[in-house]
């Protein structure tokens, strides 16, 4: 990607804007879909938690712009990721209840103070949270697992669930184990594999809570492509 900052009105809505606005204006890029036309970002303004010596520099905050212009009534986002072939979407403020399956089940995750929205995860589990795993030790276990715990991004620039590289292939094994078969294979770190119809809900914790990932949200057809 390159480009350069720049100034302008900047929108999300006809209602919301903020007038003189630094972003990134992009000249030439790839990866993203077309229209693009420029990078907010919603990184926070804190030293990278694996190294913080280094240092970090985060663009002006387009959340707190808001905020700051009366336009939310807190310096708040929130995420809808949609199925795979629709639009998610991004609101700025407080939580919309309306859009929650249920108000009630809404749980808080303690993250790190970081660049980025991280929190350590504990272990995962296929299925069930009864049927889990702790990170165990592996080659290169330095690398990755600190305290029992692998330091985990959430990253809504991401497009897929990335596992840590020494486990990847022992949990592409469990999880085909549970289901009875071992036809897939691996290309250029997708999982590529015959059409099961019993694919299992994957759990991750944080904390004290279990987060869940169903199959729709991580399995997409591909057999008409």
């Amino acid at each position: 990607m390159t480009g350069t900052e720049w100034t302008d009105q900047v929108c999300v809505t006809l209602d919301t804007c903020i007038n003189d606005f630094e972003f990134f204006l992009i000249a030439e890029q790839e990866g993203f879909r077309e229209p693009v036309d420029g990078v907010l970002g919603l990184a926070r303004n804190m030293p990278f938690f694996l190294a913080k010596s280094e240092g970090t520099n985060r663009g002006p905050s387009y959340m707190m712009a808001l905020e700051n212009a009366g336009l939310i009534s807190e310096n708040t986002f929130s995420v809808e990721i949609a199925p795979f072939g629709s639009d998610s979407t991004m609101d700025f403020g407080a939580p919309q209840e309306s859009k929650m399956r249920d108000p009630a089940e809404l749980q808080w995750i303690s993250i790190n103070d970081d660049y980025f929205w991280s929190a350590h995860c504990r272990g995962f589990a296929l299925g069930a949270p009864s049927n889990s795993w702790a990170w165990g030790s592996v080659q290169g276990e330095g690398e990755t697992v600190s305290n029992g715990e692998v330091y985990s991004i959430f990253d809504t620039g991401a497009s897929a669930i990335v596992f840590p590289k020494y486990y990847f292939s022992q949990v592409l094994k469990e999880m085909f184990s549970e289901m009875g078969g071992d036809e897939y294979e691996v290309a250029d770190g997708y999982v590529i594999s015959k059409c099961y119809d019993d694919f299992p809900v994957i759990y991750f914790m944080f904390g004290d809570k279990w987060v869940s990932v169903d199959p729709a949200d991580y399995v997409v057809d591909i057999s008409d492509l």
